[in-house]
């Protein structure tokens, strides 16, 4: 299988690939602690790169770390990987980050590795930037999400982590297990149809313009639901399993849902003035 290799290790400490050309956004990705030894693992940091053409929808495959996708005015997608090891000894480390595959192949992005153990972990921290009409896909395993300013579709899901979503204007789906989510849809309104999540142990908050219409659906097992629209809730409302439907604006008849699930957490819809 043919891989875009992203960079090639210099250094036992730090290894960092060639930028895109052109104009590129400061990457808050670093390798500032090369060689630290914690649990008598000593750890390897390589930063990698590469440019993507732009597509009308992109997805993300990440097993060990955070995924970041922002918007830019760049001519396509950009992807940087920050990929840190950990092995008995430096030379180990840098060996086990080069069994660490980020796939671009297919212009999306795959991050895969060897097995991990006590001896031997790694991570791979996805930061991306898409035109803000993309649509965007994400799942991981182990691993935060975050997405600001995407007006595409937007859908993920994620075992441990939490999801925030900022300056979203299109549909929104998704799923986690342990993590909370947060939502806010950006300008005065939404353009999407569909906000629809779960989780399981986590909160679910969301943020919406003033003018928003849609028929909502909240439900919990354990845990409350408040909004701020003028909505007439039980005190206690949503323990023991209760859930909540009620429509803001023009409601149903605008044709747009917002649904909202958690086993255990808080779930909080805000009307932004």
């Amino acid at each position: 299988m043919k891989h875009n290799a992203l960079a090639l290790s210099i250094l036992c400490l730090a290894a960092v690939s060639p930028t895109v050309r052109g104009q590129s956004p400061v990457s808050k990705l670093n390798c500032n602690q090369p060689g630290l030894v914690v649990n008598d693992l000593v750890s390897f940091c390589q930063l990698r790169e590469v440019a993507l053409p732009p597509a009308g929808t992109f997805t993300v495959d990440a097993v060990n770390g955070s995924v970041s996708v922002q918007t830019w005015d760049g001519p396509g997608i950009l992807v940087r990987a920050k990929v840190q090891t950990a092995a008995d000894d430096c030379f180990l480390a840098e060996a086990l980050a080069g069994q660490v595959v980020v796939d671009t192949s297919t212009g999306n992005v795959v991050a895969t590795g060897p097995s991990t153990n006590g001896r031997q972990t790694w991570s791979v921290r996805l930061e991306i930037y898409v035109p803000a009409t993309t649509g965007v896909a994400i799942t991981t395993v182990n691993g935060s999400i975050t997405v600001s300013d995407v007006q595409g579709l937007l859908q993920f899901h994620t075992v441990n982590g939490s999801v925030s979503l900022v300056g979203v204007g299109g549909n929104v789906e998704g799923k986690v297990v342990n993590g909370s989510i947060f939502i806010g849809v950006g300008g005065d309104h939404w353009a999407g149809q569909t906000l629809d999540v779960k989780t399981v142990n986590g909160s679910i908050e969301i943020e919406v313009p003033a003018d928003c219409s849609a028929h909502v659906t909240a439900s919990v097992v354990m845990g409350v639901i408040n909004t701020n629209f003028p909505v007439q809730i039980p005190a206690g409302w949503g323990l023991f399993g209760r859930g909540l439907s009620f429509d803001v604006g023009s409601g149903a008849s605008a044709g747009s849902a917002i649904r909202m699930a958690t086993t255990m957490g808080t779930i909080q819809l805000r009307r932004m003035d």
